[in-house]
């Protein structure tokens, strides 16, 4: 799977963005690609999970946005994957985003995966 995180900033003087996961800056190697705003992770392993944190900054202004990112390997993914709570609860969460949240992509695991699955189509369309 390939991780994809975008990020934008504007401002006089130019921005300029960098990349954070835990704390710790983040800089372009084999598995990951920084280009301005745009962060690609490819191959995601467990160790990927964390917290990343966008900051767009020039002389004038600095502002961050975090998000966390689970991991979750394949082999710990449930086999039969069925929605557990109603239709218009699983509705609700995946219109909220919270299937990253293991409390409400349980009950609502089909829901969640089509989701992911729609997001990663719309993302390679976009990227690809």
């Amino acid at each position: 799977e390939t991780l994809y995180l975008t990020c934008s900033g504007f401002g006089y003087p130019t921005p300029s963005i960098t990349w954070e996961k835990n704390g710790l800056p983040l800089t372009s190697d084999q598995r990951i690609k920084i280009q301005g705003g745009s962060l690609r992770v490819i191959n995601l392993a467990l160790e990927d999970t964390g917290t990343y944190t966008c900051i767009v900054m020039n002389d004038e202004e600095k502002v961050e946005d975090t998000v966390s990112i689970q991991v979750t390997p394949f082999d710990l993914l449930p086999s039969t994957c069925v929605d557990s709570a109603s239709k218009v609860k699983c509705s609700l969460i995946v219109a909220a985003r919270l299937c990253g949240h293991t409390r409400y992509s349980r009950p609502c695991c089909e829901s969640c995966q089509r989701e992911k699955t729609r997001i990663m189509q719309q993302s390679s369309t976009i990227l690809g």
